[in-house]
Formats: C-alpha cells, sequence, structure tokens
C-alpha cells in the first residue's frame, strides 16, 4: 500500500510521455486537453492513493480487532488524551495533533502492554509533515533509572535527560549494531546480560528505552499484528531478563 501512489504516478508518467498522451501533451492539439491529461492524471492518483489508504487503514482495524478478541485483550481505534501524553521526551512531547491509533492493550508472559501507532505533526505550510511510528509500551514491575538502546547509527537526538555515552559491552556484534546510552555504565551492563544481548542480535534493530516503569520500543508503523506480537515477546523477553539484584538494589515503586 506504501508504494501504490509512487507507482501509480510512474504509470500515469509513462503514459503521459508516449502515445496519444504524448500527442495530446506535444502535438498539435488544443491547450486545454493537454492541460486536462495533466491535472486529470493527479488527481486520479490522489484519489486512488485515498482509497487504497483507506482500504489498509481498515484492513488493519480489522486485525487488529480479531486479534484483540482472540486473545481477550482490548482494542481502541484512537487515543488523544493519555498515551500521547505519557512521556516527554523525543518523539514525544513533539509537534501538534499529537494521537494513538489502532491501540491494543493485552497482556503477554505476566507483562501488560498498550501497542499503537502514533502519530504527530511538525512544521506547517511547505515544511508541514505528519510523522507515523509504531510504538510498544511495556509495563515494567517497578521503575528503573534510564537507558536507552537505538540501532547505531540512528539519526535523531538522544532523548532529554540521558548522558550521550555509548557503552560498549563485550559483544563486538552488539557494539556495532547498537548504541547504548546511559548515565550508569554499571547499571546498563547488568541490564544487558549476554542472554538479552544475543536475543537483541538474532531480530532487526530497533530502538527501546526504559523510563520508570515502562519498557517502550519505538520503530516503523506496521500493519502487522504479527509483528506486534514478535516485538511485545522480545520486550517481554528484555523484561524477564532483567536479573533480579537489579530489581533489588535499583528498583523502586512506580
Amino acid at each position: 500500500m506504501k508504494t501504490a501512489a509512487p507507482l501509480l504516478f510512474l504509470g500515469w508518467a509513462v503514459l503521459v510521455f508516449s502515445g496519444r498522451a504524448n500527442d495530446l501533451l506535444f502535438g498539435d492539439g488544443p491547450g486545454p486537453d493537454r492541460f486536462l491529461v495533466l491535472v486529470g492524471g493527479i488527481a486520479v492518483i490522489a484519489l486512488v492513493s485515498a482509497v487504497l489508504t483507506a482500504v489498509a487503514a481498515k484492513r488493519r482495524r480489522t486485525a487488529f480487532t480479531r486479534l484483540a478478541a482472540e486473545r481477550g485483550w482490548r482494542y481502541q481505534a484512537t487515543d488523544t488524551r493519555d498515551l500521547p501524553r505519557r512521556w516527554s521526551w523525543e518523539p514525544f512531547g513533539q509537534g501538534s495533533s499529537r494521537r494513538a491509533s489502532d491501540v491494543l492493550h493485552g497482556e503477554h508472559a505476566g507483562y501488560r502492554f498498550a501497542a499503537f501507532h502514533y502519530r504527530y505533526v511538525t512544521g506547517s505550510g511547505d515544511d508541514r509533515r505528519t510523522h507515523l511510528i509504531g510504538v510498544i509500551a511495556l509495563r515494567l514491575p517497578a521503575a528503573l533509572p534510564r537507558i536507552e538502546v537505538s540501532p547505531e547509527g540512528l539519526i535523531g537526538s538522544i532523548a532529554p535527560g540521558l548522558v550521550r555515552t555509548d557503552i560498549d559491552l563485550e559483544s563486538e556484534d552488539f557494539n556495532r549494531r547498537y548504541r547504548v546510552s546511559c548515565a550508569d555504565r554499571k547499571f546498563a551492563v547488568d541490564i544487558l546480560t549476554p542472554r538479552t544481548v544475543e536475543a537483541l542480535l538474532s531480530v532487526r534493530p530497533f530502538r527501546w528505552r526504559i523510563d520508570g516503569s515502562d519498557l517502550i520500543a519505538i520503530d516503523a508503523a506496521t500493519e502487522s499484528p504479527a509483528a506486534v506480537l514478535d516485538r511485545v515477546a522480545v520486550l517481554a523477553g528484555v523484561a524477564a531478563g532483567i536479573p533480579s539484584f537489579v530489581w533489588k538494589d535499583r528498583g523502586r515503586s512506580a
């Protein structure tokens, strides 16, 4: 669905610059005909793109509604109050028109979670841009110090409140794929056990952060319930892999 509009534009361009459309544009035909070819093509592309987007959104809602019913979870089409305002660090707390959509509330391996699409708008006029990302927030049994793990080379600033220090682990593969930012190196090393490191190396790198009692993953928006379930399972594995002494020494009431 995401590539439909570019493909339609390409097909329209081929039509315009070949055959009869080419004659209309560059031949001896009247000017209004050439104008109609251009405007009509753009209008058709915009209409078809809008229809495909609506169809994709309906399929996504249907898929997540079915998943929620099968698992005894709860589906919420839109949330403009709680989730969009729960965190203040980037990308949250930025722009306007913030809302969460296709919100799935559930529980996996004893951890409650919310998976949703987060949308916000930045800029205005020609610089106006709508951002859409996928977010999964898993609730931890206690609040922990902040730590953020992001793909190495990720463009964008690390959220406020974190020290911009890349902490290296014993795994060179992990160090090449991820950047670890934390004010407390020992805490980061304790959290990222060899088993957790191995699990993270087995999946496509993604950004995640512990903020208080929330373990939050941020990635590209997905229309697949299976992809959401896979990411939830990874986060639950990270939470389950936190050693008991970390909870005892560093955990605090949320």
